[in-house]
């Protein structure tokens, strides 16, 4: 400490997190009172787990060195300890922000829930910047976002796609069915409540088809029930999550939600295929299914000519 040595206790304390499969360890070092630093006091704190990741619910490893401690009678006093605003008001800042992002009250029973430290790590990124909500406002692309047929159409944006920086892409073919589902259940734990309010205003297409978590899990459970049962409709499903995955990356995170986002996936390109809707729908899981594809390749309305779309 300040480039002496100083005797210490150390603790150490381990928690198993099994909510993510990780070993979480604290460390804690207290001066013995050997050295020039009074005995009791906090040296240093460590704490992290197995493989750290905040997209899994994890803290990330961290130490804390103190020093210059104050000590002696006078050293804290009663109002230290009084509640802020005199003790009468307590403001709850961002209140009605965090309810609104997580779409419900946050309380202590979340401490331990991965699924809502996933979501908690986009916060930050929730509020959109002005240019964020002119895009959104924006109902039809500009012309360099448009060609004449769904190829094209599909080409030219996946070309944008390739040159955002720090992005990750690649084929949609090259994805399974699983890979996709986590890719989709990252990018909708980054959206913003506040954009996808801006859609639903107008009635636009780009809205978010889900509106909670639990509810876009159990759509891909049916997804991945169907590709077994259904094997003709599994092409049209993956390709579906696709079209998806990109329409919730580019319309439904704020640009710093994107940048923040881009160390954790890999964004699948869109399919330049257009799958065809059927004249004949013979049962309700196709029926479902041709529903579904239709309204995820609804931003294609916009970027091709409406005299060349599939229907």
């Amino acid at each position: 400490m300040d480039d002496r040595d100083e005797w210490a206790d150390h603790w150490s304390c381990r928690l198993d997190y099994k909510a993510v499969n990780q070993s979480i360890t604290f460390q804690n070092w207290h001066s013995s009172g050997r050295g020039g630093i009074p005995k009791g006091l906090p040296m240093r704190v460590t704490g992290g787990n197995s493989a750290p990741d905040p997209q899994q619910g994890s803290p990330r490893l961290n130490t804390v060195w103190y020093n210059n401690f104050y000590t002696g009678d006078d050293a804290n006093h009663d109002s230290d300890f009084k509640a802020p605003n005199f003790g009468v008001f307590c403001i709850p800042v961002g209140l009605h922000e965090t309810r609104e992002f997580f779409g419900h009250e946050v309380n202590v029973e979340h401490t331990f829930s991965a699924g809502f430290h996933q979501r908690a790590h986009y916060l930050p990124h929730a509020r959109p910047s002005s240019l964020d909500l002119r895009r959104a406002k924006q109902a039809k692309p500009g012309r360099a976002f448009a060609r004449d047929t769904f190829e094209e159409s599909m080409q030219a944006l996946n070309a944008v796609l390739s040159k955002v920086s720090g992005l990750q892409a690649k084929k949609c073919s090259e994805f399974s069915l699983p890979e996709l589902h986590a890719t989709q259940l990252a990018l909708f734990n980054a959206r913003a409540p506040a954009l996808d309010a801006v859609y639903r205003n107008v009635s636009d297409t780009r809205l978010m088809a889900h509106a909670t978590a639990s509810s876009l899990q159990a759509r891909h459970s049916m997804r991945a029930s169907l590709t077994l049962s259904r094997p003709e409709l599994a092409a049209k499903i993956h390709d579906g999550a696709c079209h998806e995955a990109v329409m919730w990356y580019v319309h439904h995170l704020t640009e710093t939600a994107r940048n923040e986002i881009h160390s954790h996936i890999v964004l699948p390109l869109l399919p330049e295929h257009q799958h065809a809707q059927s004249d004949v729908i013979s049962d309700t899981e196709a029926a479902t299914t041709n529903a579904e594809y239709k309204q995820q390749v609804s931003c294609a309305i916009c970027h091709v000519s409406v005299s060349n779309l599939v229907v």
